[in-house]
């Protein structure tokens, strides 16, 4: 984002005074851009926007068929992570909010407010986005596959809904998002012969 600014200054014919002046407008008078956190680049970029810098063009041809919302900009180690968090989100078909909400939540200091933009991410936050959607993924895979048991040996969910009511009547409310639950009842299924046997 500081590379950015001076990119951004460039284009408009700014001299070191003009930007430091204008970087003191948006950001609270801090003068130089070593001094600027994210907010505060972003506060800058948008005004020299504004006067009429261009926004970097991405490569086109790497977002031809992206996925809709896909990250304008990530940090340098980052890209692979976010292809494979664009292929997750693609296959439950989820929107990159998804994900973004997900990320708050795992780039938490303690208490503290978490990451809640995907381009700011680091590679470590990234990798607890992949696996909190890969468990996703599974509970998802999990449940089509209670589903295809059903239907196989001609039963409905109201068979897990009896099933569970009887068995485990604790886990009956969140019966299709619970991993555990999904694999009790997919067992139960499998030692059921399927229809017509």
């Amino acid at each position: 984002r500081r590379r950015a600014i001076h990119a951004a200054a460039r284009q408009l014919g700014l001299s070191e005074e003009e930007r430091r002046d204008l970087i003191a407008g948006q950001a609270g008078g801090k003068r130089s851009t070593s001094d600027l956190d994210l907010a505060d680049c972003e506060r800058v970029l948008d005004r020299m926007r504004h006067l009429g810098a261009a926004r970097p063009q991405p490569d086109q041809e790497r977002y031809v068929g992206r996925y809709p919302g896909y990250p304008e900009s990530c940090r340098p180690d980052c890209g692979a992570r976010l292809e494979k968090i664009e292929a997750q989100l693609a296959d439950m078909q989820l929107p990159w909010e998804y994900a973004r909400v997900i990320l708050t939540h795992v780039s938490k200091p303690g208490h503290g407010k978490g990451v809640d933009r995907l381009e700011w991410a680091r590679a470590e936050h990234l990798d607890k986005v992949i696996a909190a959607l890969h468990y996703e993924q599974g509970k998802r895979w999990k449940l089509e596959a209670v589903d295809r048991l059903l239907a196989e040996r001609g039963l409905t969910r109201a068979w897990v809904v009896a099933l569970l009511a009887e068995h485990a009547p604790d886990k009956l409310a969140k019966w299709t998002r619970t991993a555990k639950t999904l694999d009790f009842v997919t067992s139960a299924l499998v030692a059921l012969a399927p229809s017509g046997h």
